[in-house]
């Protein structure tokens, strides 16, 4: 018995060692020759967390009867294949995620999830390359954005650079209706420093003592010198406007510069300074003693520098090309699209200026300054109702930053639309960098920088932070 036993293992061993490796043949028909299995698909959509040190993504699940494994490949260069690093083999088609660990900052990194069957042959998906995140530097937390008591509402922040130093801006107004700037320099060897810079008054006080600030009476369109003109509703009752948005230009020749703070959403206000005094003064030869009113403009989204002499207003249906003496140069029409976010930025240091919109309901357009779309894509993946509390930055790299307040991330892309990256919550300075779609209507996020290399960024904290972009 024990002999026969033996035997028959013999056999079977002999029959194992004399059989084909079914390499190409479909293992349900032996008759039928093996098609190669499905490419799955790596997309944008299905990345699901990253930070400055591991990327985490899916990617769509392959149908075949056969299925045997997933393989993942990773490179740092263009051209993966299966000699690059193997990071796992998935043997189940419902398996189709990985997370990628141990990564450099700011890196761009290429994968491909090759699909292999039970006969041995396998099919590369699509090649994808996502950059890990930057290491960000926590700066400092100014103020509360739902309780502020005097403090007031915030603006979005500006950026200007000069001698490696960085500059920041920006702008509020305090519940006694005083509108304020704050300045904060930056050495930018030493970024990691804390900030504890006072605000300077720009409009403030009572100047014809009848009861009302002189600020809400420039925005309600009485005169502030006049104690028999007064605005129909009491400040006191009159619910707290944002002062929202600064832009910049710097002297090319010297230290003055030029802020123009967009207020609420009909009015530009126009203040002459000094980067070395912080003082300012308003302009009363821009437009009405200073201020650019909605009359002029219609209803006004947001602000940007096209260059040292011109000033973009996106007032939705228009993007408007104006003098820094406030003459209207050129008007683009956008419609049917809607501008509510617009920046400037290039493709390349020396390169030709381009101009991007956000559009409702979160979708960036490219476009030249003749108002030719370039290109198009989705900033927001999600539907966003509200644009108002996100915010749009270029660089003169090619990098378009957008903040998703739905996702609660930063989404980084080229000036093609291919989306590079997606910051999410990093624990930094034992602080959480935190974008959620919880923001009130004057809370605004805020991402801009120097154009060439140094990028800021306010959450709601609000909290400012930086890093290379």
């Amino acid at each position: 018995m024990i002999l026969k036993i033996v035997l028959s293992c013999l056999i079977i061993i002999f029959l194992i060692g004399c059989a084909e490796t079914p390499s190409h043949t479909n293992i349900y028909d032996p008759e039928t020759p093996n098609n190669p299995p499905n490419a799955v698909e790596l997309k944008s959509d299905l990345i699901n967390y990253i930070t400055n040190n591991s990327i985490e993504f899916e990617w769509t699940e392959s149908g075949d009867e056969d299925f045997f494994r997933y393989n993942v490949y990773r490179s740092d260069q263009p051209g993966v294949d299966t000699n690059s690093t193997l990071l796992a083999s998935h043997p189940y088609p419902f398996l189709t995620s990985i997370k990628d660990t141990g990564l450099i900052a700011n890196t761009s990194y290429y994968y491909k999830v090759y699909t292999e069957d039970k006969g041995g042959r396998a099919t590369a998906s699509n090649e994808f390359r996502i950059m890990t995140a930057p290491d960000i530097f926590y700066i400092g937390v100014f103020g509360q954005q739902r309780e502020f008591g005097n403090e007031g509402y915030i603006s979005k922040i500006a950026v200007i650079s000069h001698n490696n130093v960085c500059y920041t801006f920006f702008a509020r107004l305090t519940r006694d209706w005083d509108l304020e700037i704050c300045m904060i320099d930056f050495d930018m060897e030493s970024v990691e420093q804390k900030w504890n810079k006072p605000f300077k008054k720009l409009i403030s006080g009572d100047s014809d003592n009848d009861g009302e600030p002189d600020m809400y009476e420039i925005y309600q369109f009485a005169d502030p010198d006049d104690p028999d003109v007064k605005p129909e509703v009491n400040y006191l009752t009159y619910p707290l406007i944002s002062p929202t948005q600064i832009a910049v230009i710097k002297d090319e020749n010297s230290t003055n510069i030029t802020l123009f703070v967009l207020f609420g959403r009909n009015s530009i206000f126009k203040f002459n300074g000094d980067l070395n005094s912080s003082d300012y003064s308003l302009d009363i030869t821009w437009h009405d003693n200073g201020m650019l009113r909605l009359d002029y403009f219609y209803w006004m989204y947001s602000i940007s520098i096209f260059s040292p002499t011109q000033l973009l207003v996106a007032n939705g249906p228009q993007i408007v090309f104006c003098s820094i003496e406030g003459d209207e140069l050129s008007i683009i029409d956008v419609e049917p699209y809607w501008a509510s976010m617009i920046t400037v930025g290039k493709d390349t240091p020396s390169g030709q200026k381009y101009i991007y919109i956000c559009e409702y309901p979160g979708f960036i357009s490219k476009i030249d300054e003749t108002g030719t779309r370039i290109d198009k894509w989705p900033g927001i993946p999600k539907r966003m109702d509200y644009l108002a509390t996100s915010d749009l930055y270029a660089d003169y790299n090619g990098n378009v930053f957008i903040i998703d307040c739905i996702s609660g991330t930063v989404n980084k892309f080229n000036s093609s639309g291919e989306l590079l990256c997606k910051w999410y919550e990093i624990e930094t300075w034992n602080m959480v960098l935190s974008f959620t779609k919880n923001l009130g209507e004057f809370g605004h996020v805020s991402i801009t920088g120097d154009k060439e290399k140094y990028l800021f960024f306010v959450d709601q904290s609000p909290a400012m932070f930086c890093t290379e972009q």
